[in-house]
């Protein structure tokens, strides 16, 4: 026998499930999940990309790298900005592109088209404190 509050919770939990199979069937084809930035995934070499300008970005360095303006670019490294604790996971920061040139100088690419978060700030600010690097956002 269930209790009035436990009633009232399963009645909840059928209502909102039906509700959403039937605001996905009522759109049909035209049901899309909406990407948070409203980007547009782009796929070059075989690599995905979180956008088109990402992927421009891509280019761009492809061919300063061919031209010799540019000595290697990683895609996607990963800083530990806070290593993991028995309480904590670890907190890390994925660049976008890491460029490194002729004369030994790095330097971190962040591919952005809206407003920047508090996250992303904060993380931009623990990469300078930990690892003396600036984020030159595209």
């Amino acid at each position: 026998m269930l209790t009035g509050n436990q009633r009232i919770r399963a009645l909840n939990e059928v209502n909102s499930a039906s509700r959403a199979a039937s605001r996905k069937e009522s759109l049909g084809k035209a049901y899309k999940r909406v990407l948070k930035y409203r980007n547009k995934p782009v796929a070059v070499d075989g690599i995905r990309f979180a956008s088109g300008k990402e992927a421009r970005v891509y280019g761009e360095l492809k061919l300063r790298k061919k031209a010799g303006d540019i000595k290697d670019f990683t895609l996607q490294p990963v800083f530990v900005l806070i290593s993991k604790n028995k309480k904590f996971r670890a907190i890390k920061y994925v660049a976008d592109f890491q460029v490194e040139y002729p004369n030994g100088d790095v330097e971190i690419w962040d591919v952005k088209g809206f407003k920047k978060d508090k996250v992303y700030l904060l993380k931009k600010k623990l990469m300078y404190s930990i690892f003396g690097l600036e984020i030159c956002e595209k």
